[in-house]
């Protein structure tokens, strides 16, 4: 029996509205609620977590398959970055005595003048504040990036752009399955950097996993050093960036270093 969708006006005889996709209208009651409460809790984390199991299985593959239009299990690899990231800087929003050593590793000692050290964890709350609007933004800098260095493959801009967006969600989950042992290790300040630093050198075996499983048929050699040049650009790239980010951050009053 034709009904006319209450959204577009059009007639149709399916469960969903050719038109608009809009699904047949039928009053909201208690099943109508009970429904959409499992499609909340279970549907989607069916998805989310469907598609973590899948990127630690094989990241490559993932990506390939979602790439290639088989997508109606998985989660957004985007959003799934935002939301995996947005976790991460959660755990280090709620436990700043591990932000606040972690933000100490690499750039302040002894020696440095104060006005520094504050300029550093001044940095580091922000990133944290703000780490999966920082992540979102990083991914088209690292998808420039690896288009540029992978200019012999077929995918476009774009589909490097969700290439990163996995790469990102990698690195999250090795983020968030280390932290336990940072709050293990939040008492002895050595142990601590020490460990932050092996998870950040880790990033290079992370990117090679994700495109040696990928691109399975190009040379581990050659791709090793895509990978490393990929860094090299990454990271000058995150020095110009990073000091025009200052001077807005020091002009907007967003860091005070007095």
């Amino acid at each position: 029996m034709k009904e006319t969708c209450r959204n577009c006006g059009e007639l149709s005889t399916h469960e969903y509205c050719r038109d608009c996709g809009q699904k047949k209208y039928r009053r909201i009651d208690r099943k109508y609620v009970i429904e959409e409460f499992e499609y909340a809790t279970i549907h989607l984390n069916k998805g989310l977590f469907y598609s973590i199991f899948c990127l630690i299985k094989n990241p490559g593959k993932t990506a390939r398959e979602y790439l290639n239009g088989k997508r109606v299990n998985h989660y957004k690899p985007i959003l799934l970055a935002f939301v995996l990231s947005g976790v991460v800087g959660l755990l280090y929003y709620w436990f700043p005595d591990v932000n606040k050593i972690v933000s100490e590793t690499s750039f302040v000692d002894s020696s440095n003048p104060p006005a520094f050290k504050k300029i550093n964890i001044e940095i580091a709350n922000f990133t944290t504040k703000y780490y999966s609007w920082i992540t979102l933004i990083s991914i088209p800098y690292f998808a420039i990036i690896s288009k540029r260095v992978l200019r012999k493959q077929p995918e476009n801009y774009f589909e490097h752009f969700v290439l990163n967006s996995y790469i990102q969600c990698l690195y999250a989950l090795l983020s968030l399955l280390t932290f336990p042992l940072f709050l293990m290790l939040r008492n002895s300040t050595t142990d601590l950097k020490t460990l932050y630093l092996a998870q950040t050198l880790t990033l290079p075996l992370v990117m090679l996993w994700f495109f040696k499983t990928y691109y399975s048929h190009l040379n581990l050699i050659k791709l090793v050093f895509k990978v490393l040049l990929m860094l090299l650009s990454g990271i000058i790239l995150f020095f110009i960036s990073a000091i025009l980010a200052l001077i807005v951050l020091f002009k907007s009053g967003f860091i005070n270093p007095y």
